[in-house]
């Protein structure tokens, strides 16, 4: 299940650059990949808002032979395209790490912000189906992962850091759409479908995004893809 729709300027080609040389990154070449990357940039203050939580529950299998760095390279790949994807989405707010988990949160108070959150879902599906494909055998893991979203009121909590004449800002969200997304990706049943939506998500998409989902207990599974992502990574086979 494909959708088509490509409002954004994620270039799946110079993805596939980066993520060809993240595979041989090494710790100490960079930051903590599990430290929450704020967007400062985007004017939030401490209160109540109206948003869609994606929340993205990995876990890898280790082969036999796997090396060292192997495990952490993977992470910091996955860490890289979850931040390019999402920043594209002109919606997004702010990304995090929660445990092996990653989650992000966009600002959708009208029904078309969040069909362009499952845009932005196929497409990360899209990229992660060719980590497994490409990219992940070479160093020996396979990723399994499932996302889930959910819409609802969140609270936000602005902190001010400041270190060295730096200022750093750190957001806490909580509220019931991060809960439930997270409870969704951790579910288990229908391995075959990689995203779960709420009856709140399900019912504020367009009807041409509904008929990609399969009704699952109280939500909502599909394993929707982004149409010129797949497109591109069949032609590279």
């Amino acid at each position: 299940m494909n959708i088509n729709f490509e409002p954004y300027s994620y270039d799946i080609t110079k993805a596939y650059e980066r993520m060809n040389k993240n595979l041989s990154i090494k710790p100490m070449e960079i930051d903590n990949i599990l430290v929450a990357i704020q967007d400062n940039n985007v004017d939030i203050s401490n209160g109540k808002y109206d948003g869609t939580v994606v929340y993205i529950n990995l876990s890898f299998i280790e082969q036999s032979s796997v090396q060292d760095n192997s495990l952490f390279a993977a992470y910091h790949t996955c860490h890289e395209e979850l931040l390019s994807i999402f920043s594209d989405n002109p919606d997004f707010v702010d990304f995090a790490g929660d445990d092996d988990c990653f989650y992000a949160i966009f600002r959708t108070s009208l029904r078309p912000q969040i069909d362009s959150v499952l845009e932005t879902v196929g497409k990360i599906n899209s990229v992660f189906s060719l980590l497994n494909t490409e990219f992940f055998p070479e160093i020996n893991v396979i990723l399994n992962y499932r996302i889930g979203v959910d819409f609802n009121e969140l609270i936000v909590f602005k902190d001010i850091m400041k270190s060295d004449n730096n200022t750093f800002y750190s957001r806490n969200w909580f509220g019931k759409a991060l809960r439930c997304a997270k409870k969704m990706a951790k579910l288990e049943g229908r391995e075959e479908a990689n995203i779960i939506v709420s009856n709140r998500i399900f019912k504020n998409l367009k009807e041409e995004y509904q008929k990609f989902f399969d009704a699952f207990d109280d939500y909502y599974t599909s394993n929707v893809v982004n149409a010129k992502i797949s497109n591109w990574i069949k032609s590279k086979r």
